[in-house]
This record gives C-alpha cells, sequence and structure tokens, in this order.
C-alpha cells in the first residue's frame, strides 16, 4: 500500500515549511529588514490586467520602463500563470518570465539555451541533442521509460509533445512556472510548465529581419513581417526561420563531424476581430529539422568481478571487448581473432577506450554509430475570445499536432558494436486533437476572480526502434531488435479554480483565498504491432489498456500587504499518468513480474514565498524568493536488464513508493544607475527516495539517489547600456554567468549502475550589441557562449546494470556569431 504524505492539510503543511528546514531557509525575515511595512494598501488581491496589457494576455509581456526621476524603473512583466493576465509582482506563483527582449539579449534560441536562464531548470539529453527532457524540483523522465514529461511545454495555449529540438524565433515571452500545475495545466505537471508565446500580429506594416553568422559554419536567417488586411479587424503575421550549423563533435571512427543542425521553421498567425466582443486568433506552426545528432560517448565501463556497495556489476561490455574475452571463451587466441575482423577496435580493450574519451574530452567521439536525424512538426492553435459582459469572457482553445521523428544513434559512444540504434532507428509519429472550454470573470461583487472549464485530448502514437546489441564478429553475431507499437490515450477533464478576497470579512486589505479542483478521467493502451520482436507471444495477450481517474487540487492563501510586497503560502496536488512501456513483453503485470504497465505517479507539495518590488535606497529593486516542500508516491523510474525473452536490452519502468523534494529558489534585480542592471537567481534542491525499495523480477532493488537534480544552480548577470552622441545608438555589453552542482543521470548510482555523475560546470556568456543605429531601424550584436571553452556533459544513458557500460551526451564549445537585425 502507498505510504501517503503524513501532513495532508493547509495548515500543517505550511507550519512544517514554516517551522521546519525550508522556513528558515527562505528566511521571510529577510523581506522584514526591508523598509517597506507601511499600512496595508487598498490593494485587491488579484489586479486584472489594465487596458493596455490586454493585447498581450496571452503571454508574459513587456512594459518598458517608464521615464521618471532618480535611476528609472524596472521592466514590468504580466505573465499568465493563472490563466488571466497578471503582474509577475501580483501572481502567487514561482514564475520565471522572459520577455522577447530577454530572449534577444541573451541568445536564447533553442531548449537548451533557456536553462542557463531559469535557475532550477534542467534541460537533460538523452540519447542525443534532440532528445530533451525539461525537469524542475525533480520532475524529470527517464530514457525509454515511456513515462509522460513531468513538465509539460506550451505553445500558444496548447500542450507541445514535441521532445525534439526546435527552434525559438519571433516569440512574445517564454514563461517557466515552477511546481505542480495540475489544477489550471491538467495531468502530468507535475513540477511545472514552459509556457510559450508567439508574437501577434500589430496593427501596422512592420516587421524585422535579422541575419546571424558564426563558427562552426553557423549561418541563420529569420524574420516576420506584419500586414493589416482590414484595419483593426483582420490581422496577418508571417514569421520564418533557416538555420544551419556545422557539427562539434568531431568523430575519428568515421571521421565524421556529427551534431550539425539544419532547421527550417514557418508560421502564419491570422487575428480576426469582426466585432468588439469577439476575437479568434490561429497559429499555425511549421518546422522541419534535418542534420546529425551528437553521439553518446562512454564514460565508464564495469570490470569483470567489480561490486557496488556489495552489489555484483554487470561486467558484459569488458568481459566482450577486451583480452578477457580469451578467458571467456576458453583460448588464448580469442582476442586477437575479434581485433582482426574489427580493426577499428581499441587494441587494449573497453577500459582504454574509456580513457582516451576523458583524455581528449566531451567534443572528440570514437564510435561506429550512424547520427543521422529527420523531424517534422506542425502544431496549430485556434483561440476564440468572446466577451460576454460584466467582465465574464468565454474562450475555446483548439490544439491540433502533427509530429514524426527518426534518429540513429549509437548509446554505446566506443568502437564496439555495443548499443546502436540500426534498421528503423528510433521512430515516432503522433497526432494529438484538443479542447479546452474556458469561463473567466469576477463573481460576488467582484470579491471572486474565477476561471473554469472542460478540457478533452485525443492522442495516438506509434512507434519503433530497431536496438541492436553487442557484437562480437566472429563469435557472436549483432542482436537485431525490433519494437513496433501503438500508444493511443484519451482525456476528459472538468476543473474551477477561483481567488477570493477576504478583506471585508477581514479587515486586511490585500487577503485572498485561491482553492482549485480538477478532475481528470483518462484511458490508455498498448498494442504490439506485427514485426515487433514481443508480437504475438505465446500466451500473451497484443493489446492491454487501463482507465484511471483522478483529482488535482490546490488551496492557497495569499496576502498583499502593500503596493510592493506580496505573501502566499500555497499546497497542490497532482498526478503523473501511467502507461506500458512497449519494449517489455506485453503480460498482465507490471515491472515487479516483469511486466509493461506501471501506475500514476502523485505528488503533494507546499509552497511559500514572497515577492518585492519597488524601491531600496531610491534604487529601483525586485526581489522574489520561496521554500517549497514536495512529495511524490510511485515515482516513474527506470531499470535497465538484459530481456531474457528477447535477449536485448530493455527498460523495465518501475513505481518507486517514496520520494521527497526540498528546496528554495530566490531571484533579484536591481538597477543602481541608468545605465546599470545587475541581477541573481539561485536554486537549492534536496531531493531524496525516502523509501526506495522496489522488486524488478521478484529481485529487491534500491533506488539511489535521485536523478536530474542539481543541488545547486544559479546565474549572475550585468548589463552595461548608454545612450551615445549624434544619435549613434544605444550602446551595451552584458555578461550572463551560469553554474550548477553535479547532478546523477540514473537513480541507482549506490547500487546496480555506479558512476553516472556528471561535474558541477559554469559557463559565461557575452554579448555587446548597438541599437538603432542613426535611428535607422538597423542594429548589430556580438555574442560569446562558453567563452572560456569548458568542457561539461549535459545527460546520459546508464546502461550498466544490463551491459556494464554507461554514456554521456557533450554539451557545447565556445562559440561565437555576430548578428545584424533591421526592423521596420
Amino acid at each position: 500500500m502507498t505510504r501517503k504524505p503524513r501532513a495532508s492539510g493547509l495548515s500543517s503543511l505550511a507550519i512544517s515549511i514554516g517551522c521546519g528546514r525550508v522556513g528558515r531557509l527562505v528566511g521571510i525575515t529577510t523581506f522584514a529588514s526591508l523598509p517597506i511595512f507601511a499600512a496595508h494598501a487598498q490593494t485587491p488581491t488579484t489586479q486584472q490586467a489594465t487596458p493596455a496589457t490586454t493585447a498581450t494576455a496571452t503571454g508574459a509581456a513587456a512594459q518598458p520602463p517608464s521615464p521618471g526621476a532618480g535611476k528609472g524603473q524596472l521592466e514590468q512583466i504580466v505573465v499568465t500563470a493563472q490563466r488571466r493576465s497578471e503582474k509577475l509582482e501580483r501572481t502567487p506563483v514561482a514564475v520565471t518570465a522572459l520577455t522577447s527582449t530577454a530572449l534577444t539579449k541573451q541568445a536564447i534560441t533553442t531548449e537548451t539555451d533557456l536553462q542557463s536562464a531559469t535557475s532550477g531548470l534542467l534541460v537533460r539529453q538523452g540519447t542525443s541533442s534532440n532528445q530533451l527532457n525539461y525537469a524542475i524540483r525533480g520532475q524529470s523522465i527517464d530514457v525509454f521509460s515511456n513515462s509522460q514529461p513531468g513538465v509539460l511545454p506550451y505553445f500558444d495555449e496548447v500542450q507541445d509533445d514535441n521532445r525534439s529540438a526546435s527552434a525559438f524565433y519571433d516569440l512574445q515571452s517564454i514563461q517557466v512556472l515552477k511546481g505542480p500545475q495540475g489544477t489550471l495545466f491538467g495531468r502530468n505537471d507535475t513540477g511545472g510548465a514552459v509556457l510559450i508565446t508567439s508574437a501577434k500580429p500589430t496593427n501596422d506594416v512592420s516587421g524585422f529581419i535579422t541575419t546571424r553568422a558564426g563558427d562552426y559554419g553557423y549561418t541563420e536567417t529569420l524574420g516576420a513581417l506584419n500586414i493589416p488586411i482590414v484595419n483593426d479587424k483582420v490581422l496577418l503575421r508571417i514569421a520564418g526561420d533557416y538555420e544551419h550549423r556545422d557539427g562539434y563533435v568531431h568523430d575519428v571512427y568515421s571521421n565524421t563531424t556529427p551534431g550539425t543542425v539544419l532547421h527550417e521553421a514557418g508560421r502564419i498567425t491570422l487575428e480576426v476581430k469582426p466585432t468588439d466582443w469577439l476575437q479568434n486568433t490561429t497559429v499555425i506552426d511549421y518546422i522541419h529539422s534535418g542534420g546529425t545528432d551528437t553521439p553518446s560517448e562512454i564514460y565508464n565501463a564495469y570490470a569483470p568481478g567489480s561490486t557496488n556497495n556489495g552489489i555484483p556489476l554487470a561486467a558484459t561490455a569488458s568481459e566482450f571487448y577486451s583480452p578477457f574475452l580469451n578467458k571467456l571463451f576458453g583460448f588464448p587466441q580469442a582476442y586477437d581473432l575479434y581485433l582482426a575482423a574489427n580493426p577499428k577496435a581499441d587494441p587494449l580493450g573497453i577500459g582504454d577506450s574509456v580513457l582516451q574519451q576523458k583524455r581528449h574530452g566531451p567534443n572528440w567521439a570514437d564510435a561506429p554509430g550512424s547520427y543521422l536525424h529527420r523531424s517534422d512538426n506542425t502544431i496549430v492553435s485556434n483561440v476564440t475570445t468572446v466577451d460576454l459582459g460584466g467582465g465574464t469572457t468565454l474562450k475555446n482553445i483548439f490544439g491540433f499536432e502533427r509530429s514524426s521523428a527518426v534518429d540513429y544513434t549509437d548509446a554505446g559512444g566506443a568502437p564496439y558494436l555495443l548499443e546502436l540504434t540500426l534498421h528503423e532507428g528510433l521512430n515516432s509519429d503522433f497526432t494529438d486533437f484538443s479542447d479546452e472550454v474556458q469561463l473567466l470573470g469576477k463573481t460576488l461583487d467582484d470579491q471572486l476572480t474565477y476561471v473554469t472549464g472542460f478540457y478533452y485530448l485525443s492522442s495516438t502514437n506509434y512507434g519503433g526502434v530497431g536496438l541492436s546489441v553487442l557484437g562480437v564478429q566472429p563469435f557472436i553475431p549483432i542482436t537485431n531488435t525490433l519494437y513496433f507499437y501503438d500508444l493511443p490515450s484519451t482525456s476528459y477533464a472538468g476543473y474551477a479554480q477561483g481567488t477570493y478576497d477576504l478583506s471585508r470579512f477581514t479587515g486586511l486589505q490585500g487577503l485572498g483565498f485561491t482553492a482549485g479542483l480538477r478532475y481528470t478521467d483518462q484511458d490508455y493502451s498498448e498494442t504490439e504491432l506485427p514485426g515487433s520482436a514481443v508480437y504475438g507471444l505465446p500466451g500473451l495477450s497484443n493489446h492491454l489498456s487501463q482507465s484511471n481517474t483522478k483529482l488535482s487540487w490546490q488551496f492557497g492563501l495569499q496576502e498583499q500587504l502593500n503596493s510592493h510586497l506580496l505573501l502566499y503560502v500555497v499546497s497542490r496536488h497532482s498526478f503523473r499518468s501511467g502507461g506500458f512501456n512497449p519494449t517489455v513483453p506485453p503480460t498482465a503485470g507490471n515491472a515487479n513480474t516483469g511486466g509493461p504497465g506501471f501506475e500514476p505517479e502523485t505528488t503533494t507539495d507546499v509552497e511559500i514565498g514572497a515577492k518585492y518590488e519597488g524601491q531600496l535606497a531610491s534604487v529601483p529593486f525586485r526581489l522574489n524568493g520561496d521554500g517549497f516542500n514536495q512529495w511524490v508516491s510511485n515515482a516513474q523510474r527506470i531499470e535497465y536488464i538484459l530481456d531474457p525473452t528477447t535477449q536485448s536490452v530493455t527498460g523495465l519502468t518501475v513505481n518507486v513508493p517514496q520520494a521527497e523534494i526540498t528546496g528554495f529558489e530566490a531571484n533579484g534585480e536591481i538597477r543602481p544607475a541608468r545605465w546599470l542592471d545587475l541581477g541573481l537567481s539561485v536554486t537549492y534542491t534536496d531531493a531524496r527516495f525516502t523509501n526506495g525499495a522496489t522488486e524488478v523480477f521478484g529481485k529487491p532493488t534500491e533506488f539511489g539517489p535521485y536523478a536530474d537534480t542539481p543541488r545547486w544552480s544559479g546565474s549572475v548577470f550585468a548589463e552595461l547600456s548608454e545612450d551615445l552622441p549624434r544619435d549613434y545608438g544605444r550602446a551595451s555589453f552584458r555578461t550572463d554567468v551560469f553554474a550548477e552542482s553535479k547532478f546523477y543521470y540514473s537513480n541507482l548510482n549506490n547500487t546496480v549502475s555506479p558512476g553516472t555523475a556528471i561535474p558541477g560546470y559554469g559557463l559565461v556568456n557575452f554579448r555587446v550589441a548597438l541599437d538603432n543605429i542613426k535611428n535607422s531601424g538597423f542594429s548589430l550584436a556580438g555574442y560569446v557562449r562558453n567563452a572560456f571553452d569548458h568542457p561539461y556533459y549535459t545527460g546520459g544513458i546508464p546502461s550498466g546494470p544490463a551491459l556494464g557500460f554507461n554514456s554521456v551526451q557533450p554539451g557545447q564549445p565556445r562559440m561565437f556569431f555576430f548578428e545584424g537585425t533591421y526592423k521596420f
């Protein structure tokens, strides 16, 4: 039986945080030391966007600093973390919002760039640079687990299931929400959500074109054009992006440079406003990606007879690919015969291959795989809003997404046939249809601000895997295993959330109570298709299905103490869908008995936070902080094994009984002079399994430590800017520094998968720019990323429990590029 979190109510949760570890770490008394605790201002708990900001209600919008005395003002930001437009500093949610200006200044053009701008966000790479996963507060997914992401991306309010690397261009904003978001954003949002909002049409003929060029053959051209077809009624925006970059890893086995990037993308946005009370916005976004994946690189290999904490380790790779082969096969010429048949293999064995990789670093590889990558993704967002009067709005969000991808990778990363995707490669082809109807507004004399809605999702997911492992020619031919499957699902949900102003009952102006509830009914199934290695097995069904219903909830208190300071405490409960791992024989059971099924994962958290924006000694100043504790039950994690049925590597998706994540976050910005901006963000996360004991095939397995969760991460920036005389433009210089501590890419490092810790690292980026030269609309900029060429890794595949080795994915080396932009 699953053990429930001991603290179940909001009060007990808040007390445990306030009096416990997180309460001490967050230190709300930090804010008490500031000269801001004046009498309660007559400030409503929930502030709707003013007419000046409603045009940007679909995403975070930057309101430019207003001219004023002193040292100016900080950029004002409007976010939609509660499905309505509010000032960032009035929103009781831990959220990082990046406006279009911030995206440009920090050169955030892909998902991996986003990590350095958002402390606490890990963009983890799995088998390649094109297999990505967002992770926040320990909510991640293991490679090949078929678990759903715990942090979901949304594009223009439509859930985006594409997990290939894409291109960020012509965006209005990106918002990163932290903590469970299951009430307003649905199932699987157990760690947070990433809200991506494209730029919307404007009522003028305008646009921009940007060209970029840099090292590694980097070229990119992007732009957008606004066309008001009917003034104020029919507005069109067309945007596009073309990017090419050569690879940055030299593979000596094939004398190639895999990791090339090719993006061809286009977007059409049509906004129709036939009346003042009706608006419809349609966005059609398409991207084709080509090029090649970055290769995995071998990280370590377990020697024959090695153990970890008394547990014998798999050493298949070291036994097959070293002189130990002589002992294994019982005659002294075995390894010499292997080398004769495989002349590019390391004559000293796989242990020497590990040393060679460490000696050359992340931008060198020696592996026989193919790295082809192809993907196509189309997403359609159609949002209709109807003003019903009296502050009430009816909204419909229709979404469609079609995505297909194929990748050929080498998970071994060494000059042997360790673990490759041949024949079919890694294939996915899915289609999503969704529709969401919302009613938003105020009632009860405007004391209650609410959103309620109904959501429907239908998804099909056809997949194929061609996995080839352990070729030891001329003795053992490589094992080729194919899997073909269909994973359809449907989901229905109804939800409501509101914030009630308690001012008239308590006498405390700005005090509000938020409550939300979401009911989800879902069905999901697995069908093994002809040709699959586990299709038609005697006594087994080719079709399995599950159904479940779940409640997500949220309760919170917030106090807008005055016009500068917001305090809040919130508790949330959410879940991640269960499912099936289609590479496991379709028995009617879970991983404990060697079956493909796994149960839903549930999580409950409590978060206490404060947001302040005002002045400190006449200096514009912003500081946000929060502390959190999150309890997880039935955590979905994977253990790799050699499947006795197929004699191939497979992953059993296991439900680990209990985990707990504790931490705090803080970020601030200050403008001590008109020409200087300084900022800092830091995140501390302590994630651990409080009960990691499971059974796999009846064999006890202990999970730990917790993967994909650096204990520390953070960033600092400084920007200097000044208008030059004679209208030469505005010159600026910016430096960003990002760092994170070590993290594990396996949840079994303490037992059957040691050596899966990725060291911490730091990166430094620079930007110098001259904007709007001679009021011409023309700007120039130069960028350097990873300026000191620091080597690092971004993720990996822990194949150790099955094959006796582990591999990693390399990070990008130092890169520079120049940019020219013309706005008209």
